[in-house]
Formats: structure tokens, sequence, C-alpha cells
């Protein structure tokens, strides 16, 4: 990056980009000793089911392992081979390649914003390249990002942002070889191959990248306004971005009509009321960027839904308010180049995850990429504030602030329990966190901090079930005994209860604990049956799990013959020899070897017939394998063979 021509301005430069880095490497270390959070096992613990990925064959099962999304986000799955071979591993070096990668992005927000000072309002080299790092510098001390950097799995939303800066660095520097007149055939094959080839990369780490073209019409609306380009040829890669954003405004639009007001999926809330939702979450985290706290409700936020765009009406105002500032900063954009760009840039980069498309209401890390264009808007600071030392006095005030925010909450990051228990007291309304701080309380020991958490949740959420299952829980454990009309009510919410990870988690803790089996008035199947009669889980998968956690209760229980049906009817339904295969080794591991080989020969003949699939194609081998175990420990309950040394 031809930064500075001066020797001395640029030793300057380069060692406050190194001191900043460095810096901001330290603020997030006390974060890095912390453990691997929620998403993090189902997305990585594929690694341990492949032993080490040591060839070609394994390497291409693993990339196509992901479940995140419909690409599957194989280049994001790829970086965290750099990380660990093998499962269970240890979180710190995917965090420590979290905190690398974000101040990459660092430097590529910088590399970006310094020229694009050079295209819009060119200004001494020394004096663009630091104002570049200062805005930079803002949003990589930012503490909103914790929660990105620190959570493994969003890895994949930082490398889009990486893989998103560079398409947009390539597509200035492909605008400047134009402006200047040096524009060939060659020139426009390199960098138009290298926009596509970069986009397709940060597709394949999240597939919200797909925004690309849209940011792109944004920088070029800005840039246009500037200095318009007339080469004939430009106005192809005019029209290619437009095809690109029209695209992606017709698939939003088409998923919006299809699922405006239909209730098909696991949430709570229609496309439409998530829209109007929207419009309040949206300036939800304007506030959160433009007024940052030390602590937030971190990834369990409790946002009740609009009913639609009147029920609150601050979701219509909301979006009416968005649509006024969009057409401002459109009407704008000669005068306020950057503020244009960052207002686009921000409401660009949230098309996909904060309108129609059914994900959870609100999570901080959406906000990543969309607030690194939103950083933009602070040069007008710049054309605002004419002496430099009042700029660097303002910029250094607000560099501090955030250092230290961000320093105090990577700290607690360090600490799953200090954490949940922050996130439960900064939002006393999420019933998730409320649970989550009351199960992490009961695990220590701490009943007293268990029961007020828990009494918060039960008297805030009456008619959720998570928080009654969770208390029966905790009856069980301590008294062995549940209060008869709380188990009846549970089983009555269960019946209308949506798709739930939460109700899912406890229920498996019901079966996992054999203790609670002799828990009176508590009947586990019962609780199962209930939650799937219900109506509302149209998630058949989620119902052959629950099929093959009845049936581990009845292998605990004594109940084979049971188990088996119940484990046919989950591993037909899921079609998956990898259930198969673990409901054969659990059967094995309680003494059930005969039951446990004749099952595993019904299983290879269904996996032999295509009725069953895997991801491994050395499927054989395993059910080979997993023959000799059984045979071997039916030998040795049987005294033929030495018990194993502990």
């Amino acid at each position: 990056m031809n930064v500075i021509r001066s020797n001395g301005a640029s030793g300057l430069f380069f060692g406050l980009l190194i001191g900043l880095l460095i810096v901001c490497y330290q603020l997030y270390s006390p974060g890095l000793s912390g453990e691997f959070f929620f998403d993090d096992e189902p997305n990585l613990s594929v690694l341990g089911e492949l032993g080490v990925v040591d060839s070609l064959e394994k390497l291409g099962v693993y990339l196509n392992s992901g479940f995140a999304g419909p690409t599957k986000r194989p280049v994001a799955m790829a970086t965290f081979l750099l990380d660990a071979q093998t499962w269970p591993a240890d979180p710190l070096s995917f965090k420590r390649t979290n905190v690398l990668i974000h101040l990459l992005n660092g430097c590529l927000l910088l590399w970006f914003i310094y020229l694009l000072i050079g295209i819009v309002r060119p200004i001494e080299q020394s004096k663009a390249a630091l104002v570049a790092l200062s805005c930079a510098a803002i949003w990589l001390l930012h503490p909103l990002w914790v929660s990105s950097v620190l959570y493994v799995i969003q890895r994949m939303a930082m490398l889009a942002a990486t893989f998103s800066l560079v398409t947009l660095i390539i597509f200035l520097k492909f605008r400047i070889f134009v402006l200047s007149g040096r524009a060939s055939l060659p020139i426009f094959v390199a960098y138009g191959s290298g926009c596509l080839a970069f986009s397709v990369l940060a597709i394949f780490s999240k597939e919200n990248a797909v925004l690309i073209p849209v940011l792109l019409l944004a920088l070029e609306l800005v840039l246009h306004a500037k200095h318009k380009i007339r080469v004939p040829s430009w106005r192809l890669v005019q029209g290619l971005i437009l095809i690109g954003s029209l695209l992606v405004a017709g698939y939003l639009i088409s998923k919006g009509v299809a699922l405006w007001s239909n209730d098909a999926t696991r949430r709570d809330f229609t496309g439409s009321q998530r829209f109007w939702t929207e419009g309040r979450v949206l300036w939800m985290y304007l506030y959160d960027i433009v007024i940052p706290k030390v602590a937030t409700s971190g990834l369990f936020p409790e946002i009740a839904p609009s009913l639609d765009a009147f029920r609150p009406v601050s979701g219509l105002l909301g979006w009416m308010a968005i649509l006024a500032l969009i057409v401002f900063a459109v009407m704008r954009r000669r005068e306020l180049p950057y503020l244009c760009l960052g207002i686009l840039g921000f409401f660009g980069g949230h098309l996909i995850e904060s309108t129609v498309i059914p994900l959870e209401l609100y999570f901080e890390h959406r906000n990543y990429l969309p607030a690194a264009l939103l950083a933009v808007a602070l040069l007008e600071l710049t054309t605002r504030i004419k002496k430099a030392y009042l700029q660097m006095a303002l910029y250094l005030s607000v560099m501090m602030v955030l250092a230290g925010m961000l320093y105090m909450r990577a700290d607690t990051w360090s600490s799953y329990s200090a954490m949940v228990k922050s996130w439960a007291m900064q939002d006393p309304n999420s019933v998730r966190s409320q649970l989550e701080a009351s199960r992490i309380s009961f695990l220590e020991g701490n009943l007293e901090g268990a029961a007020g958490f828990l009494a918060g949740a039960l008297e805030r959420h009456p008619d959720a079930v998570e928080p009654l299952l969770l208390k029966m829980l905790l009856d069980c454990s301590l008294a062995r005994r549940v209060v008869p009309d709380e188990f009846t009510r549970a089983k009555r919410l269960l019946e209308k209860a949506k798709d739930s990870g939460t109700i899912f988690r406890y229920l498996s803790s019901y079966v996992e604990t054999e203790e609670l089996y002799e828990c009176g008035s508590l009947d586990i199947v019962s609780l199962v049956s209930a939650y799937q009669d219900s109506p509302f889980l149209k998630n058949r998968k989620t119902s052959y799990r629950l099929d093959m956690l009845v049936a581990q209760y009845h292998v605990n229980t004594g109940r084979v013959d049971r188990a088996i049906e119940r484990y046919g009817r989950a591993v037909r339904g899921l079609k998956s020899i990898n259930s198969g295969l673990l409901a054969v080794s659990y059967m094995a591991s309680k003494g059930y070897h005969a039951e446990a080989e004749k099952v595993l020969d019904e299983y290879e003949h269904l996996y032999q017939d295509g009725k069953l699939r895997g991801s491994d194609l050395n499927y054989a081998d395993e059910i080979r394998r997993l023959k000799e175990n059984i045979h071997t420990g039916a030998l040795r309950a049987q005294g033929l063979l030495p018990k194993k040394s502990p």
C-alpha cells in the first residue's frame, strides 16, 4: 500500500498501525482463555468423527459437513483446520486465529478508507493515512465485536467481511485505473476476475455476502456523483452490479411474499412480524454502535416480535425513519459522500439478515461488516473540524474509551459463568439468559443464585415451558420429587410448544441423568411424547431425535425391545447411518451385545440398499470395527476375556 511518500511520515504511520494492532490483540487477550460456546461444538465436533483430517478424501468429507447454511460454508470450515485436525480441541488456538482475522479486517478497512479518501476528497497523503487509521481503529476497538471475535463459529461472519472488504478494495483500485485512463482489456479482465473470485470466497464463508453487489452499488452511487466515468465498457460493470443487486432484491421479495403471513418456520413469528420487528431492531443496533456499553445481553437478547405494523407502531416508524434517512443520504451524496456511503452500506449490509429471512430477531455479529462501512461516515468529521489537533484529540478520546470497554468485555468472556450471569443481569426479561444463569449457578453449588435466576424467569414468563422444565429438573435433583400440578402444566405447555433447542436440551438432561428416573411424579416418556404431539413441532428431524431420546431411556430402564423399536423409527426417519451406529454403540455399552449385533446387521443392510446415508465413504470399515468391538465386549461380559484395565 503506497501510503506516504516521506520516509519519516511512513515510519510514523506504520509504527502507529503496528502499535494499534498490538494493543488491540492485548485487549482481547483476557478472552482467549474462554471456552467454546453454544454452536461451536455442533459445528466443529465433526473433526472428531473423521479422526485426523490427513487425506484429500477426509478433507472433502469435512468441507462438505457444514450445516450452518445452504453453501455449507467450506471456506470458513477450511480455516478451522489451521487450529485443529481432531476433536475435542483447545479453544485457545481458534480464538487467537479469530483475533488475528479481526486485526486483518481492521487493516483492510484502513486500506479501503484510504483509497476512498483519494477518490472522493483528496487530501495530503500523511493526513489521509492518519485519518483512515483513526476511523479503522475506532471500528477495530469497538466492544460490540467481542461476541463475533471470541465466539469461534462467528469466524464465518468475519471471513465473509474479510473477502467482502477485499472485493471493495479491488473495485476501488479498478475504478482508479479506469479514471486515470490506463484501463485496457487485460485490466478489466484482471480486476473483474478478482472481484468475482473474492465474492465467491466471501459467499462460501457465509451466505449473506451475496450482498456484495448491493454494497458495490452503494459505493458506485457515491463515486459516480463525484467522478463520472465515461468509458463505455464501464457501463457494463455498472450494469452487472445493478443486475446483481436486482437479483438480491428479487430473492428477498420472493421470500417475503412466501413467508409474509404464514408460520412455516420454527420461529414464534411470521415473515411480516419479523419485518416489522426489524424496523425496531436496526435502530437498536445503531444505538449500540453509537453509544457503546461495557455489557450487553450478549447472545440471549429478548426481543418481543411485533404483531403487525401498528402493534407496536415503533416498527412502522422505524422503517419510515430508515427510508427517510436513505433518501436524505442519496439526495445529499454530493455534499455528504461519506455519510451517504456509511448509511447505504450499513442498511444495505443488513438486507439479508434483518428483513424477512426467518432467523433469530437480534444478533450483535450481524453488524460486523455493516458497521465497518458505517465507520466511513466518520470521515465527515474531517471536513467539519478544520484543525488537525482537534480531530486527533477527538479520535484519541473515543479510542481510549472504546479500548477500556473492550478490555472489560473481553475479560467477561474469559469465564462462561461470569459472562452468562452478566447477560442475565443486563436483560432480566430474557428467559434464556435467566435459565442459563440458573443452570450454571446450580452446577456451581450456588443454590440460592440458581433459585433467584429461575424465580425471575418463572415470574416474567409464566407461559413459557422452559423455566418449568428447569424447575422440575432442579426439584428432582435436590428433592427427588416434582409437584404433580407443575408436571401436568408442563405437559400441557409442551403439547403446543414450538421447535426449541432449549426444550430438547432439557429433555435430553432428563434422559441422560439416570438418577432422575426415581423422581416421583416424573414420567419422562410422557413429557417427550407430549412435545412430539405438538402441532407446532413441524420439523420432523426434531421428532426423530426425540425418538432417539426415548429409545435411550428404554435402554437405561432395561426395556430393550421398546428401545429397538424407537431406534428403528428414528434411524429410518433421519435416514442416517451415523444415528444407527450411535444407537448400536449405546445398546452395546449398556451390555445388550446380542441385540446390538442384530440391529447392526439390519442397519448395515439398509445402508447397503441406499436407505441410510452418511457423510463418509468408509462406513463398511466403521461397521466392521463396531462388530468386532461388540463381539469383544460380549466375550468380556461372559468372562471369556479379561476386562479392560482402567
